[in-house]
């Protein structure tokens, strides 16, 4: 049986109860006839007739009640409802918490609490975070529905495996000092789309934003950590606010960067970064620090900045400045072939 417990009535066959009603009316016409055979004066003998009927009727109303409503040997059992899961000290709690969303309404870590979990997690209800609390899971975390929402002050998650948004899961957090970091790959592949995501999302795997189904996902800060190469690929529902490369190691970009680059961004690449389209907004910035390769079309709006400290090819497609006070510094060689 679960931790919420159920509530077992039993009733009585509704015969019995007939059966019993029955008899406490015969004992209350006896008591009646008897007071009548001792002498009682006719008004006493009166009233406890008609105390007796009252009686009797009220007995067959409760035996009627219980025939209609407990019929038989029927058992009826009540459910405790659902509520949150929360957790408000260091514990160790099991993964299948999170997907018994007919116990659960949440999983919500409190008052700083440090909760770590084995194994692999597949999450159907909300996950909440507060305050300096922090998640740890060892194995792989899926959201499949709701949100994965670490929202408090320097909250963090560190996921050992991968992590994946999936069906209607969606992410949502709105503090710059919240950290989650991912040591494989990073999957969106939802028809929710992220509306806020502040925190800093470090990442040794590849970033991958499936074309599956048609929910967004936005980064403010997306630091790929990893020690080999690693590709991120997205779409133009994907939003990058800023990119950081912590490693001297290479970033392969084989979708469309389109849409994408749209703010500030920093991006330290290593000896080969291939990027396959880009376009960066007016009055934007994008810094590769490396060899950088254009597989695509590179589009430098108004006032827009493009530098690369080392070499730069366009091997396909176009380097395309457009409008004015666009700055595009190469300071490496810049070439240009089929």
């Amino acid at each position: 049986m679960s931790s919420k417990g159920l509530l077992v009535q039993t009733s009585y066959a509704a015969s019995a109860d007939l059966n019993a009603a029955a008899r406490c009316q015969e004992n209350e016409e006896s008591i009646s006839l008897k007071g009548k055979s001792t002498g009682q004066r006719g008004n006493f003998s009166s009233t406890a007739q008609g105390f007796s009927a009252l009686r009797a009727m009220l007995f067959m109303m409760l035996a009627a009640f219980i025939f209609v409503a407990f019929p038989g040997k029927m058992v009826t059992v009540i459910a405790a409802s659902k509520g949150p899961y929360t957790v408000t000290e260091d514990t160790t709690i099991d993964a299948a918490v999170f997907s018994r969303d007919d116990l659960y309404t949440e999983v919500r870590i409190k008052n700083g609490a440090k909760v770590t979990v084995e194994g692999n997690v597949l999450s159907k209800i909300p996950v909440i975070i507060e305050n300096e609390g922090k998640l740890t899971v060892s194995g792989n975390y899926i959201q499949q529905a709701n949100g994965f929402e670490p929202v408090g002050i320097d909250a963090e998650v560190q996921i050992d495996g991968d992590f994946s948004v999936v069906n209607s899961g969606v992410i949502w957090n709105n503090d710059e000092t919240i950290t989650v970091s991912i040591g494989g790959n990073f999957l969106y592949n939802s028809t929710s789309s992220t509306q806020l995501n502040a925190a800093k999302w470090k990442i040794k795997g590849n970033v991958t934003h499936s074309t599956d189904k048609n929910g967004g996902v936005y980064f403010n800060k997306l630091y790929l950590i990893g020690d080999s190469e690693q590709t991120l690929c997205v779409k133009s529902g994907t939003g990058i606010n800023a990119l950081y490369m912590e490693n001297s190691n290479k970033l392969k970009v084989p979708a469309n960067l389109n849409a994408v680059i749209c703010s500030n961004v920093d991006i330290t690449a290593g000896a080969d970064t291939v990027i396959n389209k880009m376009t960066i907004s007016e009055g934007k910035k994008v810094n590769f620090e490396g060899d950088f390769t254009a597989e695509g079309d590179v589009k430098v709006n108004n006032r827009a900045e493009l530098r690369v400290t080392g070499d730069y090819l366009q091997k396909n497609g176009v380097f395309e400045p457009v409008g004015t006070d666009v700055i595009a510094e190469i300071d490496g060689s810049f070439s240009v072939i089929n």
